[in-house]
């Protein structure tokens, strides 16, 4: 089951099953051989200009790849419910999904043990340029060098899900039709999604923003850094999944789909494009989607 990806400005990395896989274009995949970073529950990968990381749930595991493919495992300094990394400053810093601490690396392999200023559940991490921001699913803190915290904060309605669109950070609460925005990670504004999602995650294309729910067929997308929201067309689901996590390139966004082989692909200018592709083998069905 592919559970999450990302987009390191060349390509996309997905994880899941045990497995790993990249494509430059959400359509063709290369397959890695093997079990990628191993079996489990694996955070989206960060990139540091040189090797993806990334952080399993439930395991004191990390584990880094120059290619997306072939992983080599490393050991995170405990076992924790790992959530999200992030690279930024010079390090890869991970959270947990519960509790204060985190971890940092400068090439995730040797790892150093930390404590955030607050410990609640939800912990998402993004690193916008300048400085780190962690959500909980009421809290945030920031931080320009990912071992100083400051600026403790209630986000309105809380932020499991989190990106950076270049504007602002934008974090969405599954299971609500909230979402909130701020330009610091300090200072946030309550926002509204045009329905309930119990958001699988949340992604930026240049300044476009996009939500995609595991609950339903759709996307939801600002372009107006998260103040308004219009719902997709209808992404393809072959009804074997719900959709997962969400990565967005220059020109698209590429949303996973659990229990099956396949991604959803949706361009965020208006262009015809394949909108469901399968990861094992590169074959799709020509259904459209566009933003």
């Amino acid at each position: 089951s592919w559970l999450s990806i990302s987009w390191n400005g060349t390509k996309f990395c997905a994880l899941g099953g045990g497995k790993a896989a990249t494509s430059t274009d959400g359509i063709s995949w290369t397959l890695g051989a093997g079990f990628g970073p191993g079996v489990g529950s694996w955070a989206a990968p960060a990139w540091n200009g040189s090797v993806f990381c990334s952080v399993k749930d439930g395991s004191n595991s990390a584990s880094t790849s120059a290619d997306g493919l072939t992983w080599s495992a490393s050991t995170l300094p405990a076992i924790h419910n790992w959530a999200s990394v992030a690279w930024g400053s010079g390090l890869f810093c991970a959270v947990a999904y519960n509790g204060r601490d985190y971890a940092t690396s400068p090439d995730g392999v040797t790892w150093t043990a930390r404590q955030l200023p607050i410990g609640m559940a939800g912990f998402q991490i993004v690193f916008n340029g300048s400085v780190f921001c962690a959500t909980t699913a009421l809290k945030s803190v920031t931080s320009s060098d990912g071992i100083s915290w400051t600026s403790i904060a209630t986000i309105p309605a809380g932020g499991t899900s989190l990106a950076w669109n270049g504007n602002v950070f934008c974090a969405a609460r599954g299971g609500t039709a909230a979402a909130d925005t701020s330009p610091d990670g300090v200072t946030w504004t309550a926002r509204s999604l045009p329905d309930i999602v119990n958001a699988a995650g949340i992604a930026a294309s240049r300044d476009v923003l996009c939500v995609t729910g595991n609950s339903s067929d759709a996307a939801y997308v600002s372009l107006d850094d998260g103040v308004t929201w219009e719902e997709t067309n209808t992404i393809p689901n072959p009804e074997v999944g719900t959709f997962a996590g969400v990565a967005g390139s220059p020109d698209r966004f590429v949303t996973l789909i659990t229990e099956s082989e396949y991604c959803a692909v949706v361009l965020n200018e208006n262009a015809s494009i394949p909108a469901l592709s399968t990861i094992a083998t590169g074959n799709y069905d020509f259904s459209q989607s566009v933003i």
